[in-house]
């Protein structure tokens, strides 16, 4: 019996042994399909990573390769920046070539005009337009036109109008202070266009110097300048080789600055009889009767505007001769002239004290204006 029991155990014993055999060979073989597996996969990835590996090293040629290009186009947009410094500085030698260049031709072309116009007005005309063509009246005040540059334009100015003015004034008119402006001369009609107009100013000067801090200033302004430095070296508060040289230039030609000035006051003050009454048409009677007895200026036939432009010539003069005064000069009018501003009747009802009109004002400003003058050119010679 016992026997029975052991044999059956050994049985199921086997049997159970021969089923765990079975199954572990199955779970074998499915081992070895799923390590198959594993390895194809394995070589499927070395493959991508071998052929990403070959894009990389690629790429790091790429790399290089644009790294190249990079410091070659550094080297392009240096010489590019090198090429554009060169190309600034031509443009801005041109500019300045051609500024000098066309300031020249103007001043010829309108000194020329200057020469062969028919009347004083045509020939105020040319005188200022050749003012206003002086190369520091185009001074702009950035890049290369320094303060530096500014005053060598003004020296170069200065001298060229000295040398321009002697073809129309003789020594002997400096020296006896021809300044009557009543000569039909054409030489004389010249200069008293050119005296006429010394304080225009270029507009463009006027616009830049807005927004800066520098002062627009006309051939008037520089003479003045000059002269004003007499006096400054006989306090002994300057001296020469402290002066600019365009002030030396003016103290140089002294005398032929006084003269200009002086001549300034007579022509603008003949401008101002000439547009308040008929003298310059008139006959030689009524201009004696005009020296010597009382006469009423024709204020009427001006407007507001007109009455306004009348009296800023009138200004001008008040202003040369008030400078004169201050440099220690006697102002000097023509007896003519003097004599015709001191017959004039400014009667009162030329004064319209209730009228708010335009035209009116103007004319009560002119007026008042020209009742100083006389009380001015009282002590004038």
């Amino acid at each position: 019996m016992k026997l029975f029991k052991m044999t059956m155990l050994s049985f199921l014993f086997a049997i159970t042994a021969c089923s765990d055999v079975t199954e572990m060979r199955q779970n074998t073989g499915e081992m070895k399909d799923t390590t198959r597996e594993m390895n194809d996969k394995l070589s499927k990835m070395n493959e991508k990573v071998t052929t990403l590996n070959g894009q990389i090293e690629n790429l790091n040629d790429e790399i290089v390769g644009l790294g190249g290009q990079v410091r070659d186009l550094n080297k392009n947009i240096s010489v590019m920046s090198s090429n554009m410094f060169s190309l600034k500085d031509i443009s801005s030698f041109t500019y300045y070539d051609l500024r000098a260049g066309n300031a020249v031709m103007g001043r010829n072309e309108f000194f020329k005009s200057l020469d062969s116009a028919k009347n004083l007005e045509g020939k105020v005309t040319m005188a200022a337009d050749y003012m206003l063509s002086f190369e520091f009246q185009l001074w702009k005040g950035k890049l290369e036109d320094t303060l530096a540059k500014r005053d060598e334009l003004f020296s170069e100015g200065i001298q060229e109008f000295f040398q321009s003015i002697k073809l129309y004034v003789e020594p002997k008119d400096i020296s006896k202070m021809n300044i009557s402006p009543t000569s039909m001369d054409n030489k004389r009609e010249n200069v008293y266009a050119l005296a006429a107009v010394l304080h225009m100013l270029n507009y463009d000067q006027q616009l830049r110097s807005q927004s800066s801090d520098w002062q627009p200033i006309s051939m008037l302004g520089l003479i003045e300048q000059g002269l004003q430095q007499k006096g400054a070296l006989a306090a002994g508060t300057t001296n020469v080789a402290a002066m600019p040289h365009y002030q030396q230039t003016v103290l140089d030609n002294e005398q032929a600055a006084i003269y200009l000035l002086q001549l300034r006051l007579n022509v603008l003050s003949a401008l101002v009889l000439s547009r308040v009454s008929n003298i310059r048409s008139a006959g030689l009677l009524t201009k004696i009767k005009m020296r010597f007895f009382q006469w009423q200026p024709n204020l009427g036939e001006q407007n507001g505007s007109q009455l306004a432009s009348t009296e800023s010539f009138l200004n001008l003069a008040r202003e040369t001769r008030k400078f004169l005064v201050t440099i220690g000069v006697t102002p000097r009018l023509s007896a003519n002239i003097k004599g015709v501003f001191e017959k004039m009747d400014l009667k009162p009802e030329l004064i319209v004290s209730t009228s708010q009109n335009s035209k009116d004002l103007a004319q009560n400003h002119f007026v008042e204006s020209l009742g100083k003058f006389q009380k001015e050119i009282g002590g004038i010679q």
